[in-house]
């Protein structure tokens, strides 16, 4: 009986490195889950406003339809007027806010600061913050700018202040890629890509496809896009509308 019971009695140094391995497993966990932020603290963090005032006031006006640069310094955004930089009620004005800064800038005016008598609609930010390609109805951004109530695509350069129109009127962009150069146009018989700085463009797709934001490979390599047209390749018989890719 006693071998047995001596046996069965662990030794003190086993008792001893135990009793260490457990003291160091606990404080491992009072670490960790004093490492932990809060759910509170980890939802403020992930989620920040962005269409706000310079000063953090909220709109009193929707906003809709972003687009952000690739290192999320800088966002662009749509908001209904009427707000500071945007005096018309019932016109939709584009502005670019920088996150770090918290400054705001509105996209849709002339080179001399005049604000778009019209609605603008966003396409894309570049990738780098500086451009921004968009359409508006305003008659007043450059001296090309159509009258008469007309959608016009242009280009903003943030860094310079250069506003300019491309195409033509009764055309629009409908995506870009993260330089800003590459453009699609929706035409009235055919989608074109343009290269903003040769002026140079070629038919992508059938106007009837759906090019939207996202849609550009960098440096216009690539478009995709959706379309019901059954002829683009061969063996479409399913009669619904698919994505497609093309090589420019």
């Amino acid at each position: 009986m006693g071998e047995e019971h001596g046996s069965a009695r662990p030794s003190g140094s086993l008792l001893r490195r135990t009793a260490a391995t457990t003291v160091t497993a606990a404080l491992a966990v009072v670490v960790s889950l004093t490492a932990l932020p809060s759910a509170s603290a980890a939802d403020h963090d992930a989620v920040r406003r962005v269409s706000s005032e310079a000063d953090g006031t909220q709109l009193a006006t929707a906003s809709l339809t972003a687009s952000v640069s690739a290192d999320g310094r800088y966002a662009a955004y749509g908001a209904k007027g009427p707000r500071d930089g945007c005096p018309l009620p019932v016109s939709t004005c584009l502005f670019v806010k920088d996150l770090r800064t918290a400054a705001v800038r509105r996209v849709g005016t002339a080179r001399d600061g005049t604000p778009g008598d019209a609605d603008s609609s966003l396409v894309r930010l570049s990738d780098d913050g500086r451009r921004v390609v968009f359409n508006s109805r305003s008659a007043n951004l450059t001296p090309e700018s159509p009258a008469g109530d007309q959608w016009h695509p242009y280009v903003r350069d943030l860094r310079t202040g250069r506003i300019e129109a491309f195409g033509s009127a009764v055309r629009t962009a409908s995506a870009a890629d993260g330089t800003a150069r590459h453009v699609v146009l929706q035409e009235p018989d055919v989608l074109v890509l343009r290269d903003l700085r040769t002026g140079r463009q070629r038919a992508i797709a059938p106007w009837t496809a759906d090019a939207t934001l996202g849609a550009v490979a960098r440096h216009g390599s690539e478009v995709v896009f959706a379309s019901s047209e059954p002829d683009l390749v061969p063996g479409d018989t399913n009669g619904v509308s698919d994505v497609f890719l093309v090589h420019t």
